[in-house]
């Protein structure tokens, strides 16, 4: 019985003196209490074996077990490959399945908005062999993050796990090869600090948070004391100066004392903190994002709340009408070989009713193309945006049916009923964007949307107060606002992208719905040349670098002639290898470039290769070519 109590509860003291019987006896009777044990109950846990009851550790819903950290023990003695495979079932039982049952788990109780923003089932993890070219090495942790679709789990802000010998942590974290959202998260807190520090209090002063990185080294077997004297409020004003990074970490031995639903829970109310940090990582306009997220009204209203069913639409499509229509839209933020075509096709279209599809290759501008459309037009930068997935249905974009902390069913509005109504039920005027719209299954996805896009009022199996849900597509100025009604603006318009790489392999577009947009081509620049990427240079705010400019025309030409990629990579390429003394193309080509070539016939990838590899100026050439032979698959011998 004693083993099995000193496992349950950490009881270590050793000798049965009377201290020894007294303290037994407390801990016993706090273990009854917590868990709510009965006699039979308490005493087949107590007589379990330490072994058994730490191999076995799932029957008490713990995910993790002694096991689990002798293991990652071994690891970090012997951080090898030949040690994982030794021990590689062990580990599958042990460390990973219960480390991705537990993200399953967490994913699930995240909010909408979350669920929205966040990749939630691809690349999620990490691997513990390296990728070293046969050194054979493997690394000593474990961990996996949640990132924004659309990005990748290693270059993007995160919010991740991380477990090793001694502790485990859940955190957001922008690592090194974040620049971009880590360019973007400074520049947010940097312009919206005031704000920032008045919704974020609540979320992000929980004292057990450790605000900025450190070496996860512990100081007499603890995590040092120090790391939570930073306060959120200083770590806010400059994030960089202590590492961005806001988390929980806790010791091996507390973790192993959290069962598997309160641990899940800990971790779903920490990302549900952190996620407004998440948001300023990724978008360009980020309080009304994160007010939203956060059921916060920041500021005067613009329009106080109206007595519904007593105003009229006519009321109040003025205000919410879009008026620059006959205004000549243009182009900012982005260079394009022939921005006037762009800009031309893209103000007759909205001005004609069409919504828009951008199409084109990767790396064109498309998605910040769509923004700035959105922000020149809309007021008030009213526009929300998303990225269609394979699972979208009805549920996701018209909304459904769910309960509440009550248990009782509640309708509750999806992505393109948000574009329409608050959630006090008064119309607005939401434009939306829609990343990557053929990888949804369109049909089924936009559901009864179809048929009000072209000005049909249609009835929903729905009800909201009692009151059957319509969405009204030809509103009359006498149509009375009620919640049940969701009035389409005639002035309203879906800004979507789409890739063209992916065009044939995703979801088609029936004629249906093709015909109600209009189809903007965003394609690569035909005349590539130093002084184009030096023109790109500028326009991204970047300090020119003559020689590498020369340098990056070349490879753009040699890659655009296998594959079109658009300038996104080519600005990749170039923040890269201006960072290294000398520069590193081939880093670059290995990190941005080669995943591009993945699904070509290999007779085009051989070529690619042996192209650049005449390049005088590429370096690690050798790390270029048996990263192309191991990624791509390449026969080896092609390249004697």
């Amino acid at each position: 019985m004693i083993k099995g109590l000193k496992s349950l509860t950490n009881f270590s003291k050793d000798g049965y003196s009377g201290d020894f019987y007294f303290e037994y006896n407390d801990k016993v009777n706090q273990l009854k209490k917590e868990y709510g044990l009965i006699p039979e109950e308490l005493d087949i846990l107590l007589c379990l074996e330490e072994s058994e009851f730490n191999d076995n550790a799932s029957h008490l819903e713990y995910p993790f077990s002694k096991k689990t950290f002798e293991l990652l023990q071994g690891l970090h003695n012997q951080p090898d490959r030949e040690f994982y495979n030794k021990y590689k079932e062990d580990f599958k039982n042990y460390l990973e399945d219960p480390f991705k049952e537990l993200f399953k788990n967490v994913a699930e109780r995240f909010s909408p908005l979350m669920k929205e923003h966040l990749e939630l089932n691809k690349g999620l993890f990490s691997r513990i062999t390296k990728n070293d070219y046969g050194k054979g090495g493997a690394w000593s942790h474990y961990w996996g993050a949640f990132y924004p679709k659309g990005g990748k789990r290693i270059k993007d802000a995160q919010l991740a796990i991380w477990v090793n010998k001694d502790f485990f942590g859940f955190s957001f974290y922008i690592g090194a090869y974040g620049i971009e959202q880590k360019k973007r998260f400074l520049l947010n807190c940097q312009n919206n600090l005031s704000a920032l520090v008045d919704i974020l209090a609540k979320p992000l002063s929980d004292p057990r948070f450790i605000y900025g990185d450190w070496d996860k080294e512990l100081k007499d077997g603890k995590i040092p004391d120090n790391l939570k004297e930073i306060k959120w409020e200083k770590w806010l004003s400059s994030p960089e100066d202590k590492g961005i990074r806001v988390g929980i970490d806790m010791l091996r031995n507390e973790l192993l004392s959290i069962p598997k639903d309160k641990l899940i829970d800990e971790i779903v109310y920490t990302f549900t903190c952190l996620f407004p940090l998440m948001i300023l990582t990724f978008s360009d306009d980020p309080i009304p994002l994160i007010t939203k997220f956060l059921d916060l009204e920041v500021g005067p209203k613009i329009n106080p709340p109206l007595p519904l069913a007593k105003t009229l639409w006519g009321e109040l499509k003025e205000n919410l009408a879009i008026n620059n229509f006959e205004n000549n839209f243009e182009i900012k933020s982005l260079h394009f070989e022939n921005p006037n075509q762009i800009e031309n096709k893209i103000k007759l279209a909205i001005k004609n009713n069409k919504h828009i599809i951008l199409i084109g290759p990767p790396g064109t501008g498309k998605s910040k193309l769509a923004k700035e459309i959105c922000k020149f037009y809309c007021r008030k930068n009213n526009y929300l945006m998303c990225t269609a997935t394979s699972d979208w249905s009805t549920f996701e974009t018209i909304g459904g049916y769910r309960p509440d902390r009550d248990g009782k069913l509640n309708f509750y509005a999806g992505i393109f009923l948000k574009c329409f109504q608050d959630k006090n039920g008064i119309p607005q005027n939401f434009w939306l964007i829609i990343d990557e719209i053929n990888r949804a299954d369109i049909d089924k996805a936009f559901g009864s949307l179809f048929s009000s896009l072209t000005g049909d009022n249609v009835s929903l199996p729905f009800d909201i107060d009692g009151d059957q849900l319509e969405l009204i597509g030809n509103p009359f100025d006498n149509t009375k606002i009620t919640k049940s009604k969701f009035i389409i603006h005639p002035d309203w318009r879906i800004i979507a992208t789409m890739n063209t790489f992916d065009k044939t392999s995703l979801y088609e577009m029936s004629y249906a719905f093709m015909r109600r947009f209009a189809f903007v081509p965003i394609d690569v620049p035909t005349k590539i040349s130093s002084g184009l990427i030096k023109a790109y240079i500028d326009n991204w705010g970047y300090e020119i670098d003559e020689d590498i400019c020369e340098n990056l025309s070349k490879i753009w030409k040699i890659i655009n002639s296998k594959r079109k990629v658009g300038p996104a990579i080519i600005e990749d390429l170039y923040k890269y290898s201006k960072s290294g003394n000398p520069p590193d193309y081939g880093g670059g080509l290995i990190m941005y470039v080669l995943p591009q070539f993945e699904g070509l016939p290999e007779d085009t990838q051989i070529e690619f290769i042996k192209n650049i590899l005449e390049l005088n100026f590429v370096n690690n050439k050798e790390e270029l070519k048996n990263f192309a032979i191991e990624y791509l698959g390449l026969d080896k011998r092609r390249f004697d």
